[in-house]
């Protein structure tokens, strides 16, 4: 069987949470004997020039393609000039069934009826909230609910969107999303908590298989030691990780407030930030230690050297895949009680829930892990063999091998 596999980006391009997770797919159907090949965009080629990488026995097909993002809610919906590459592609091949990741930015949603056309049946895994949403939904959330329990009302408002998006909201953009997702065996999404946000705005035929990752190298008290070395982390630092593509919607305004109250009372307290450059007030900046964008193997060592790893989106965060790879090397998570990553964490065994706009709990629950050594052995402990038992690669694989067809 052949497998095609559609992400708008794919590493090494950019090595984010929903590219990672489609690479992890993408050779694990390899391991399991499928023939996988994988279309996807590539910004620095020229305009409808398609580049064909082989990596690691995955036959990558990269569109250059790029245009300015302001046009999203048009050129999402179908991407003539990348339409048609990829017919070019499906023409010559011959593809069992299709693999769809995130679409919704370059791809377009076009390719669903196009694969429709050319009899390759397709799933698609919804990783964000993009099909109903124009960016990162906040606008069913209040910032003045603390509680651990709040009220979200998932339904779109579209005179909210217009309000937010105001030139760039399109009309028709959803109907449109929603008769591709017609031609779709399965919708599956990553969360319980997308599902609702997905079916309270009209859509349905979805499922829910929560993300899986493989295991990892252990990490080696030298690479510690030269990780921290490297940073100026020093042995007597208490860190907490701050990982991601991180925006106000990841909680950066809600983790200042935090790391200014931590500091006040221990000076030793370390914001480890991971990935995407972010502005601090000059009253934490010297407890902020930047990494920048990390390699596989160098996350876990982060995730090893931090005692918490910090999930504070102010937004439905569907199923942020820093919370499997903090477990997985046994680091106790603190996420939003907005996200997804509820089905993953177990609240007082693995991690907490805290409400990111109630800071004082924030604290609270940050310095109890911090002051008990004992709670923080246990919940490291409790992290791993959740993680083991529930969210292995292998068992997501086969809960999505079941929707694909009997050869």
């Amino acid at each position: 069987m052949h497998i095609l596999v559609l992400s708008d980006f794919f590493p090494p391009q950019l090595n984010a949470g929903a590219e990672n997770i489609a690479l992890e797919f993408s050779r694990a159907y390899l391991q399991r004997g499928y023939k996988v090949s994988v279309i996807t965009i590539n910004k620095l080629l020229p305009k409808g020039h398609v580049e064909v990488v082989e990596m690691q026995g995955l036959t990558c097909y990269q569109i250059g393609f790029n245009y300015h993002e302001k046009y999203r809610a048009y050129v999402s919906l179908y991407n003539a000039l990348v339409l048609r590459m990829i017919k070019k592609i499906i023409r010559k091949q011959h593809f069992d069934f299709a693999h769809i990741h995130n679409i919704h930015g370059y791809i377009s949603y076009g390719v669903i009826p196009l694969l429709k056309k050319y009899n390759i049946l397709a799933f698609m895994t919804a990783h964000d909230a993009m099909s109903v949403d124009y960016g990162k939904f906040t606008q069913g959330i209040s910032p003045y609910d603390l509680n651990l329990k709040p009220h979200v009302n998932y339904r779109i408002s579209s005179l909210k969107t217009i309000r937010q998006y105001r030139k760039r909201y399109n009309p028709i953009r959803n109907g449109y999303i929603r008769f591709c997702f017609k031609h779709l065996v399965k919708i599956v999404c990553v969360s319980h908590e997308l599902q609702r946000l997905l079916s309270a705005n009209a859509i349905s035929n979805t499922s829910v298989i929560h993300n899986g990752l493989s295991l990892c190298n252990k990490v080696s008290t030298d690479q510690v030691s030269n990780f921290k070395q490297r940073f100026g982390i020093r042995d007597s630092d208490r860190v907490l990780m701050f990982a991601g593509r991180l925006s106000l919607a990841k909680g950066v305004n809600q983790v200042e407030l935090l790391l200014n109250r931590l500091i006040s009372q221990d000076p030793d307290i370390k914001l480890l930030v991971v990935g995407q450059q972010v502005v601090f007030s000059e009253d934490v900046r010297k407890n902020v230690i930047f990494t920048g964008w990390l390699s596989s193997g160098e996350m876990n060592i982060a995730y090893s050297i931090a005692d918490i790893t910090l999930v504070p989106s102010v937004y439905l965060d569907p199923f942020p895949t820093v919370v499997l790879e903090s477990m997985r090397v046994g680091t106790p998570v603190l996420i939003s009680v907005f996200s997804g990553a509820k089905e993953a964490v177990v609240h007082e065994g693995t991690g907490y829930y805290i409400n990111p706009y109630n800071i004082d709990d924030f604290t609270d629950r940050i310095l109890k892990i911090l002051n008990n050594k004992s709670l923080h052995q246990s919940m490291s402990e409790a992290s791993k063999l959740h993680f083991f038992k529930h969210f292995l690669l292998e068992q997501c694989i086969e809960r999505y091998l079941s929707l694909l067809p009997s050869e």
